[in-house]
């Protein structure tokens, strides 16, 4: 069973003004298609990164990737273990900056508003 079908689930729980992050292997697969099928909103509170694409987590390529996946497909559990962990920190400051960000525009859409309304 698929752990994207805990994402709808997870939204509910963090509420709209916060997202769900979604980690895989590689963005580019991961259609709007496999999330709808799951129950995921498109354009609703989660983001989706990349290891191998957005991060280059070579490790994972030596497992997954058969352009450079050796004979014997191997990993070093420690290199990947830190790579997912910045990569998860990466993530959550990155769509902390987007919200902050669009509050801005939102504080000054609100402001100018205000003053042409006044």
């Amino acid at each position: 069973m698929s752990s994207l079908l805990q994402v709808p689930f997870a939204q509910q729980l963090i509420g709209p003004k916060k997202q769900v992050g979604i980690l895989c292997y590689q963005r580019q697969f991961l259609t709007e298609a496999h999330l709808q099928n799951v129950g995921i909103v498109p354009d609703s509170n989660f983001v989706i990164a990349g290891a191998s694409d957005d991060y280059q987590c070579t490790e994972l390529d030596r497992l997954w990737n058969w352009e450079v996946r050796p004979e014997r497909p191997e990993a070093v559990y420690q290199i990947q273990e830190n790579r997912w962990l910045m990569l998860c920190e990466h993530v959550q400051s990155e769509s902390r900056n987007r919200r902050n960000h669009a509050g801005m525009h939102r504080d000054a859409a609100v402001c100018k508003g205000d003053s042409a309304g006044g």
